[in-house]
């Protein structure tokens, strides 16, 4: 008969792990096992029968419980027949695989005499796992976990400088050494980094590889007093890519302040440096594509769409073309202005316009009125010149013109008319040569108001003569510089014909309302994660 003295009962739970070395992993170096450890485990125990140690071989039977009495089972029952007893001690070897996750377990232990077919015998009460056990947590494929509220499933710490609080390894392609998932309703963390004065999650990555990597609705998102993230890189502080909406997005969520969402600076002194670089990377990009676009949702006359400013005697904005096309396009409906200047403009190179005029406050009543006139056009590259003079003692005058005068001028026309009396016989006694010409034939003492046009023979005006009739050719042909004063529509226009970028708009009035970046990641759609990441 077996007695149960329970106080007699001795247990004792060793581990077959292989220790030697954590304690002094690091990152750098970090040291492994050679076989991975496994999820068996040695018990040793001592029976005592009758009040006397036991010897002799017995059967025992091992159980796990998630409850020191009634319970369920967790995993196999372990039966170790014949188990040799020396003095009460005996030793087995127990595997219970992937139980132990964690929670609380307690095993049960059933004896009977060795080679019988006998009932066991329950000892009670059943052995309260703890310690050492949980150690298999740890073994590969094991799961730890919690039950309990606001209690952590494993906590590991490094109260020292210098070491790491967990270092892992491995060497699957594709695959995560730590891998992090929350499967909360409301949404929690996957992985969660705090840090009282340094960094809380930190990433590092040799040769093409990235640092850290987030994918999601929003792949990474970032909070902080300061920067939300700081980045820095040889090449790229931050490398963005999005397949159908925004590389880069910033959002300057307050209503009041001037900061923007998205701000770049540089301190380079190198040619060509900018703060913000905007690209398109195709050869042959759509329509109405832009490398930088501003927008200002303000309906009102407040808001800037793109602002440019220069501090020095650069240039605020600067547009070009490595092609034939347009360096700055502006446009606007009337009775909007295409481009507003205000100050000083400066054209190197032809102008050409469907009119021109002056305007000005009228001198009369400044502060209720405008004043303006039309330019005077010509089929020529004309200038005008006028004066008065004059007469001498003789009806005669020499008008002195500037000494660059037949540098510029050539094919000179005059008018002469007499001021103050008739002159019948006022005329151009000598044309213009050595910049000054001669008026005769007038009244003695007599004031002669004259006018002089010459054409522009100087270098550019050669080499940029202004052609005064022209065939319209290829896709202008049949098309209108101003179809609206023709009752013609805007897809009659020279601009319809010769802009892809004016087509498309104009075909497709909605693409001037470019949807704002809120609108665009509404519908995104959330991206699955891969397999094995």
């Amino acid at each position: 008969m077996i007695k149960r003295n329970n106080p007699s009962i001795f247990i004792l739970l060793l581990l077959a792990l292989a220790l030697s070395g954590m304690a002094t992993a690091s990152a750098a170096a970090p040291d492994a096992p050679d076989v991975p450890v496994g999820s068996a485990f040695t018990y040793q125990g001592r029976l005592i029968d009758g009040g006397a140690a036991a010897n002799g071989a017995y059967d025992l039977r091992f159980s796990l419980y998630d409850a020191v009495a009634g319970g369920a089972q967790v995993g196999s029952t372990l039966a170790r027949d014949d188990v040799p007893v020396v003095d009460g001690y005996f030793e087995v070897e127990l595997d219970f695989d992937a139980a132990f996750d964690g929670s609380a377990l307690w095993l049960e232990v059933e004896v009977r005499p060795g080679a019988s077919a006998g009932s066991y015998t329950p000892l009670s009460p059943r052995i309260s796992l703890a310690g050492a056990p949980y150690a298999l947590g740890l073994m590969p494929g094991a799961v730890v976990k919690t039950s309990e509220l606001n209690v952590p499933a494993i906590t590991v710490s490094a109260p020292y400088s210098n070491s790491n609080a967990l270092v892992a390894t491995g060497t699957g392609d594709g695959y995560a050494v730590i891998y992090g998932e929350d499967e909360s309703e409301a949404g929690g963390f996957g992985v969660f980094g705090r840090s009282a004065a340094g960094t809380a999650v930190y990433g590092e990555a040799a040769g093409f590889g990235t640092g850290v990597e987030g994918k999601g609705y929003r792949g990474m998102e970032a909070e902080g007093t300061y920067a939300g993230i700081v980045a820095s890189g040889f090449t790229y502080g931050i490398d963005a890519t999005s397949t159908a909406g925004f590389g880069v997005y910033g959002l300057h969520s307050g209503n009041i302040g001037t900061n923007s969402g998205v701000a770049g600076t540089t301190f380079s002194l190198s040619a060509n440096a900018a703060g913000t670089t905007g690209r398109v990377g195709q050869t042959n990009p759509g329509a109405s594509s832009a490398g930088v676009l501003g927008y200002n949702e303000g309906l009102g006359a407040s808001g800037i769409g793109v602002w440019g400013e220069q501090w020095g005697t650069g240039y605020g904005v600067y547009g070009s073309t490595r092609g034939a096309g347009y360096g700055v396009v502006g446009q606007s409906p009337s009775p909007g202005y295409a481009g507003w200047f205000i100050g000083r403009v400066n054209v190197t190179g032809t102008l050409s316009k469907g009119g021109g005029s002056f305007r000005i406050d009228h001198p009369l009543d400044p502060a209720n009125k405008y004043l303006s006139h039309s330019f005077v056009e010509s089929p020529d590259m004309m200038n005008i010149y006028n004066g008065m003079t004059t007469l001498d003692a003789g009806g005669r005058a020499t008008v002195i013109l500037p000494d660059w005068f037949e540098a510029l001028n050539q094919d000179f026309r005059y008018q002469l008319t007499a001021v103050g009396a008739a002159m019948p016989n006022l005329h151009v006694a000598g044309k213009i040569a050595g910049n000054r010409f001669a008026i005769a034939g007038g009244q003695p003492g007599a004031e002669v108001s004259w006018q002089v046009t010459g054409i522009r023979h100087d270098p550019f005006a050669e080499a940029y003569r202004i052609p005064v009739e022209e065939e319209k050719t290829g896709a202008e042909r049949g098309r209108y510089l101003y179809p609206d004063v023709y009752g013609r529509s805007a897809q009659d226009s020279v601009w319809y014909a010769i802009s892809p970028n004016a087509r498309y708009l104009i075909d497709h009035p909605e693409a001037l309302q470019r949807p704002g970046p809120d609108v665009l990641r509404s519908g995104d759609a959330i991206l699955a994660q891969p397999p094995g990441r």
